[in-house]
């Protein structure tokens, strides 16, 4: 079993052995991550944590991107419960699930990155499990105690399938929120029609959806760089771009992660390019989301 184990990981420990990267970026966000979490501050971000797996384990808050949120509060209910019933248990078994998700969930107040919720969802299969070895086992006692869990089972049920419904309908309406919504269509067919020389991807989020929705007919290339600030790197690479006829430049109009809009106009100015809208790509609620942009050479 170990050596399958070792055998299906090999690829990515030689792959992280060769490239440095883990190390460089546990190193490099030891102490306070690339999204600023200080990693010291233990017990604020643990009640951090507890409140973004209460939500993701109720289904709230950070579904916001399919158009709102529902919530189902039975599970904070019956997660609880299920975990008290499982620790006066005699059998180690479901006690080891239960001490693999609190464990993993202090673990998770330590990150490289931010303290985003949707990694809690790692611990899906898991709470699900816990439920069903507390309060699911009692639903065979065929006593008051089976009655109880299936007062609380059954609505939890009920209440899910309910929410999968309202979510699917939210999002039909919305068509999805952020970098989640599907203007992401919209834009890719038209950068195809556009047919442009090269496409330039000036925020994080679009390319790779771009390039697979247009087949790789359209291939964005992401200039934008992955540090907060604009670079002279980023400079460098911007200006083969501003000099190359009919390239597009792609901007986030609202919500951009690396915001290099400042930096692209400053740059455009000095050399003497003027710049002027292609098209502006927009949400199902009329909301702006895309920008494209084509430079005018200086004359």
């Amino acid at each position: 079993m170990l050596a399958g184990f070792a055998t299906g990981c090999a690829p990515l420990l030689l792959y992280n052995l060769l490239s440095g990267g883990t190390f460089t970026s546990v190193q490099t966000n030891t102490a306070v991550s690339y999204y600023g979490v200080d990693n010291s501050a233990l017990l604020a971000n643990l009640a951090t944590r507890l409140e973004q797996l209460r939500a993701v384990v109720g289904g709230r808050d950070h579904l916001w991107y399919l158009g709102g949120t529902l919530t189902n509060p039975l599970w904070d209910v019956a997660l609880i419960l299920s975990a008290a019933l499982i620790s006066i248990q005699p059998e180690r078994g479901p006690r080891a699930i239960v001490l693999v998700m609190l464990f993993g969930f202090i673990a998770t107040a330590f990150t490289v990155s931010g303290l985003f919720p949707h990694h809690l969802a790692i611990f899906a299969p898991i709470w699900v499990s816990i439920v069903a070895l507390g309060l699911g086992r009692l639903l065979w006692r065929r006593d008051g105690l089976s009655v109880v869990a299936a007062l609380i089972l059954v609505p939890l049920f009920l209440r899910d399938v309910q929410m999968d419904f309202g979510y699917h309908r939210m999002l039909t309406k919305s068509g999805g929120r952020g970098a989640h919504s599907d203007a992401i269509e919209r834009l890719a067919t038209a950068l195809t029609e556009l047919n442009p020389p090269s496409v330039a991807a000036l925020d994080w989020g679009f390319a790779p959806q771009v390039r697979l929705l247009t087949a790789g007919r359209v291939h964005p290339q992401e200039i934008f760089g992955y540090e907060w600030n604009s670079t002279a790197e980023f400079e460098q690479r911007l200006r083969p771009l501003l000099a190359a006829p009919g390239t597009l430049f792609v901007f986030h109009v609202n919500d951009a992660v690396f915001d290099r809009r400042p930096a692209f106009e400053v740059l455009a100015k000095s050399l003497g390019y003027g710049w002027s809208r292609v098209q502006l790509i927009r949400r199902r609620d009329g909301f702006p989301i895309y920008e494209i942009l084509q430079v005018q050479t200086p004359k």
